[in-house]
This record gives C-alpha cells, structure tokens and sequence, in this order.
C-alpha cells in the first residue's frame, strides 16, 4: 500500500504525506467504506492543522470534503450536528 510507503520516506508531518492521507480518505469514501473514509478524516483533520496551520487550504478542503461525506452518509444526523 502507498501510505506506509509515504510514512516511511517523508514522515507523518510531510505535506505529502497529509495530501496523501487525504486523497485516500476521499477515495474509501467515494468506494463505499464510509466509516473507514470518516475514521481517516477525524485523525487527519486533528493532524493537519497542527502541521500546516488552521488557515492553511489543504485542512479547509479536507474539512469541506469530510462534511460532505458526513451528509451523504446520515443526512438527518448531519443536519441535526449542523444546528448546534
């Protein structure tokens, strides 16, 4: 698998690295492993802003895409979080 590779050559906190957590979380998402793709988004979305900064567009965007996943998977809950 590619992320182990990408660990393993630039590190965790590489942007590259980050990207590629992203990418991957996407792709489960889009495949139908939902809760593979939020479990991936929920540590990303702690990790990235620690390393890039909470204003960077990489976290912003990986914020956007996992709520929009959130939506498609449980609507009436995404909608009820959204509220508060």
């Amino acid at each position: 698998m590619l992320l182990p590779d990408v660990l393993r050559i630039l590190g965790p906190d590489h942007r590259d690295t980050l990207i590629t957590r992203g990418n991957l979380a996407f792709w489960w998402g889009e495949t139908g492993d939902a809760a593979r793709a939020m479990s991936e988004f929920e540590v990303l979305l702690a990790d990235a802003p620690q390393v890039l900064g909470p204003d960077h567009p990489d976290p912003l965007a990986d914020r956007w895409t996992h709520q929009r996943l959130r939506k498609r998977v449980n609507p009436l809950r995404f909608l009820r979080d959204s509220s508060k």
